[in-house]
């Protein structure tokens, strides 16, 4: 189940169909990136995420990424430490390439995240023929490359299986 800390690969039913059902007004159409608010913190979403929300539909589309809450729903979560918390993202299969690329340039160009800084995020992938995989990451920003590529990796049919064993 787990690669090696502070990486973490596992198996997950979280999907899209899941959040549509609980939410139906906010996923009025279908998304290939959805900013989920974290698991663990009361739904609140973690801060600086309208940022990274409003880059990712700068660069994947507009109609592509969604917010999972309504304007009235949407608070933030102000953590006090260095970490740079990204946040909690459900990707289509289809478009985790575009996806790793895009957060790989937010978080050198954007964020300016250096050696030694901590970034935390956690990545849904819903593929269509295998099962869905979580990825999260709570480590330094020097192998964020690194993790981005295996969440491509990740994202091909099959490849759970090779790195869960």
């Amino acid at each position: 189940m787990i690669v090696e800390e502070p990486l973490k690969i596992e198996k997950t039913d979280l999907d899209f169909s899941f959040f549509k059902d609980e939410k139906p007004l906010i996923l009025d159409r279908d998304v290939s990136v959805l900013i989920l608010p974290s698991f663990t913190q009361n739904d609140a979403f973690h801060n600086g995420t309208i940022d990274i929300f409003s880059y990712l539909q700068k660069e994947i589309g507009e109609n592509n990424v969604e917010l999972f809450a309504s304007d009235d729903e949407y608070k933030e979560l102000a953590l006090h430490s260095k970490a740079y918390w990204l946040g909690v993202f459900l990707v289509a299969q289809v478009a985790v390439p575009t996806f790793t690329n895009v957060m790989s340039d937010y978080i050198s160009n954007e964020l300016q995240a250096k050696n030694g800084d901590e970034i935390d995020f956690n990545v849904i992938i819903e593929k269509k023929n295998d099962s869905n995989i979580k990825v999260t990451y709570r480590g330094d920003a020097e192998h964020i490359n690194s993790v981005l590529d295996k969440v491509n990796e990740l994202s091909r049919d099959k490849e759970i299986d090779k790195s869960t064993k």
